[in-house]
């Protein structure tokens, strides 16, 4: 039986020993440990609703927007005042307001990084007697050199940050008690001084205005599914058709995606130098009749913002006034927002005659001069590499695949030299019936897109085209008619 003593006694050394290796593992480290005791306040960043920085009588306060506001922490029950925070403020998100002195939207990442240095805080030095603490006078705490107030859920905390203490590389600190009741009538007790590192007063050290969201409008450009832009040169209306772009005004026709894309993206990603007030500078702006406005709307038809352009800046030639709804003040911006936005209306046309991409082409088909020619790419098994290109007509043709993969390229590459005009009178330029004709499928049917060919143009190397779809006759080089000889392949 020695050897179930044996076993059983093996079995019990497991057990402790893998308890032992969980159990050390869940300890905090010796620096954990040592940070935790240093830290000042035991609150997570995400739970500041709001925060204020008093610096030499001028006050900023930052809220959180509503609906953002984390979840009281398990067991504790929320207050009556926590309730009726709660439907004030936000929470994890970087959506913060700025309030005082400006109500406009703040710069999230800023205000997170300060509530950050807030909850991570911690103390160099605990200065527990007077004699190990300079006069408040001295360190720079009567009068402080900022006073910061913040609330994370649990009633608000006064914060006192004075000068730098000399050799330590540290601030003097104090937690600041607060009064009993709003009358405040009891004397305070002398509350410790700390020394803390100089990053937190660093981040404080700033103008009201650099705490302000410098971008203008809070969309990102792929979310928009319309666009307006008022200008002198004649309005442009862009509209989303699926994931492609259309020119709706002052013609209908296919956008040049990219181009669209970059003017939105410039758009939305314009932001302000400076702030003004908008007394100061309202009679100067010209934003009451602006020269420039841009409408956005999000796919969902949802208003996205608006942005009105105005007069160059007095004594800086290489700024604007602008203003953008829901944001206060008047801002500057750099000029060089209206070479995208007075471009020519052309220049927003579609050259591309196909949209369809290189990589989610499924099928082929070409015709010329009586010849045919139908592809089709057959997926391989997974793992069994690029799929293989075979024809179905003519039968009994072996497709060369880089011959297939080069015609595809030029065809989906390919672009218009010119725009005609609209598709009339389609036999005069040799495009009913078709001299050739092309065809791009990809794996869903209902994507396909056929473009005729024609007659030659005038000019050398250049023919009719016309995308089936489309309103308006281009002209391309001729020389892609080489790739739709079925000898091409074998």
């Amino acid at each position: 039986m020695k050897w179930r003593s044996s076993l059983l006694l093996v079995t019990i050394a497991l057990f402790l020993g893998g308890f032992i290796l969980f159990y050390e593992r869940k300890r905090p480290t010796s620096e954990e440990t040592e940070s935790s005791a240093k830290r000042l306040f035991d609150f997570k960043s995400d739970e500041i609703r709001w925060i204020e920085i008093d610096r030499d009588g001028t006050l900023e306060r930052f809220e959180r927007e509503k609906s953002t506001l984390p979840e009281p922490r398990s067991g504790s029950a929320p207050s009556a005042k926590r309730e009726e925070t709660a439907g004030s403020f936000g929470g994890s998100s970087k959506k913060w307001m700025m309030v005082k002195p400006a109500k406009d939207k703040a710069d999230g990442f800023l205000v997170d990084s300060l509530a950050d240095r807030l909850s991570g805080l911690e103390s160099k030095r605990a200065l527990d007697t007077p004699a190990a603490a300079p006069p408040d006078d001295q360190a720079g705490l009567s009068p402080p050199r900022f006073r910061i107030r913040f609330d994370a859920g649990k009633g608000p905390v006064s914060l006192l940050a004075g000068r730098e203490a000399p050799a330590t590389g540290g601030v003097y600190f104090r937690i600041d008690k607060e009064p009993a009741s709003a009358g405040g009538g009891a004397s305070r007790q002398r509350a410790r001084t700390y020394l803390v590192g100089r990053e937190l007063v660093g981040s404080l050290d700033r103008s009201p205005a650099e705490w302000r969201e410098k971008q203008l409008i809070d969309v990102a450009a792929l979310d928009l599914g319309e666009a307006t832009v008022v200008r002198p040169a004649g309005t442009l209306r862009f509209r989303r058709q699926g994931e492609d772009w259309r020119l709706a005004e002052p013609i209908d026709d296919e956008a040049q995606g990219s181009k669209v894309q970059g003017l939105l993206s410039s758009v939305t990603g314009l932001r302000a130098e400076a702030f003004h007030e908008t007394a100061e500078v309202a009679s100067k702006a010209g934003l009451q009749q602006p020269a420039h406005r841009v409408r956005l709307a999000r796919r969902d038809g949802q208003p996205a913002g608006e942005l009105l352009i105005g007069n160059p800046v007095e004594g800086n030639s290489d700024r604007l006034y602008a203003s953008a709804a829901g944001r206060e003040g008047i801002a500057e911006v750099h000029k060089r927002i209206l070479e995208e936005i007075d471009a020519d209306a052309e220049s927003f046309r579609a050259r591309r005659l196909f949209t369809i991409s290189e990589f989610e082409a499924r099928e082929l088909k070409l015709e010329s001069k009586g010849e045919k020619l139908s592809l089709s790419k057959v997926e391989k098994p997974e793992g069994g590499g690029p799929g293989e290109w075979k024809a179905t007509i003519p039968s009994g043709l072996k497709p060369k695949a880089d011959a297939v993969e080069q015609t595809l390229r030029s065809l989906l590459e390919i672009e218009a030299d010119s725009i005609v005009g609209p598709a009339r009178d389609l036999p005069a330029y040799g495009l009913d019936p078709p001299a050739a004709r092309a065809e791009v499928a990809e794996a869903q049917p209902s994507k396909k897109e056929v473009v005729r060919f024609g007659k030659q143009a005038p000019g050398v190397g250049k023919l009719y085209a016309l995308k089936e779809g489309r309103s308006y006759i281009l002209t391309v080089p001729s020389s892609i008619l080489d790739r739709f000889t079925v000898k091409t392949y074998r």
